[in-house]
């Protein structure tokens, strides 16, 4: 392998790596939101949709009391996304606004805010994984 191949090869692992951390970012993220996002019954939790580049404004008429088909479609849209990419997570349910502002008792510091302050923490600890040959 000449000089050039190694070069090739090295960038091509950084981008995957990278590529790999964007995604397992918005994974963990979302998965946080949606876990975070009270319950009566389930259209809360359920409104929240992963896009990539761009996000539509209608909502996802999905009530998911569980969280585990929210999870998933966000997990699939993340594992598209390559580094450069704009992952979108967004809830357009009415109440989420309310929601994210303490109107629950069982979020009282809504879900967002809780999680964006979470985000460095959460960026560094799966990049440091990855960097050490560690997935999930």
């Amino acid at each position: 392998m000449g000089f050039a191949d190694a070069i090739a090869k090295f960038s091509n692992k950084a981008v995957n790596s990278a590529d790999q951390v964007v995604q397992q970012v918005a994974t963990e993220i979302g998965g946080r939101l949606v876990k975070r996002t009270p319950v009566e019954e389930g259209e809360a939790r359920g409104g929240w949709n992963a896009s990539i580049n761009g996000y539509s404004a209608a909502g996802t008429g999905r009530l998911d009391p569980g969280g585990g088909a929210t999870m998933e479609q966000i997990a699939a849209v993340a594992a598209t996304a390559k580094v450069g990419d704009t992952i979108f997570i967004t809830n357009s349910v009415p109440h989420i606004i309310p929601l994210e502002h303490g109107w629950s008792d069982r979020a009282p510091n809504g879900m967002v805010s809780v999680t964006a302050r979470e985000a460095p923490r959460i960026v560094a600890n799966i990049a440091g994984r990855i960097r050490q040959g560690g997935v999930r």
